[in-house]
């Protein structure tokens, strides 16, 4: 289970969400699909190592015992238990609208770090115990009120490390800006569900009609076209930085058999998966 507390902080809203909550080595044993979100996401490794990838940069590193990562938006990455190894960790989850016009830093911090970030101090450490102690007893007073104010002090010890950078940008409506973020997030990071227009119109309360309507005044396209998109692009990553057979790209990325992926790819892209990868190799 998920929770979520809203803090508003010098007039902004805020929302920090402990999910998908504890994660266990199996949850994480067989590496989870390269995904990207629109908020920044926190990992804390309690107990164990995972293994994090992070495709565009060509980067991995171990999460050990004792130590957090912050992982910016945008950035596509994955995550895996380290051979031979256990792997708990607690992971949450710091986001807010993006186009928020405020003078807080917080929502400027948001908007402007970039980089993966791993953080070893012990008062992280011992706050993210703290965190853990609440976490597993569901029957303390006020126990999502607790989690949410230890992980916003979590989140600020993280940003006071980055200088405040540029003014935001203009405010827009507020409904749109929402709607237009989980639109963002549900491509980023479910672009290989089969189901996934109705998972998206679940997370927007509005029908499949009225969700097709919806991204074509805002991406001018349909959504079969955000997702192929979205699908062709993780797979010329995965064709150019790792050695994946390509009849796992193509699961990882959404198809249920190759030859539908290859003739997708073949289509967008002018050449096949294998002369794509030679080509780049080249």
């Amino acid at each position: 289970m998920a929770y979520t507390f809203s803090p508003r902080v010098d007039g902004v809203d805020l929302q920090i969400r402990v999910a998908p909550g504890i994660s266990t080595d199996r949850d994480i044993l067989y590496g989870e699909h390269p995904h990207k979100h629109y908020f920044i996401e926190f990992h804390y490794m309690y107990e164990g190592e995972e293994r994090l990838t992070f495709l565009e940069e060509g980067r991995e590193l171990i999460l050990r015992k004792g130590e957090l990562v912050m992982i910016p938006r945008e950035v596509y990455h994955s995550a895996e238990v380290s051979p031979g190894k256990t792997a708990k960790r607690l992971c949450f989850d710091f986001n807010l609208d993006p186009n928020e016009n405020s003078g807080n830093v917080l929502c400027r911090l948001f908007r402007e770090v970039r980089e993966i970030t791993v953080l070893r101090e012990k008062y992280i450490a011992d706050a993210m115990e703290r965190c853990l102690t609440v976490f597993k007893d569901e029957t303390e007073p006020l126990y999502e009120e607790r989690l949410g104010t230890i992980l916003l002090d979590v989140v600020w010890e993280v940003f006071r490390r980055f200088a405040p950078e540029k003014k935001g940008m203009p405010l827009t409506d507020r409904l749109r800006s929402r709607q237009r973020w989980l639109i963002d997030e549900h491509i980023g990071c479910c672009y290989h569900l089969p189901n996934g227009l109705e998972v998206l119109a679940e997370k927007l309360y509005l029908s499949h009609r009225q969700t097709r309507k919806l991204i074509l005044q805002f991406y001018g396209t349909g959504y079969k076209e955000l997702i192929l998109k979205e699908r062709m692009s993780m797979a010329c990553l995965l064709l150019r930085s790792t050695a994946l057979p390509l009849e796992e790209i193509a699961e990882k990325v959404g198809y249920s058999s190759y030859s539908g992926f290859h003739i997708a790819f073949t289509k967008m892209m002018g050449k096949t998966p294998g002369n794509y990868r030679k080509n780049k190799q080249e």
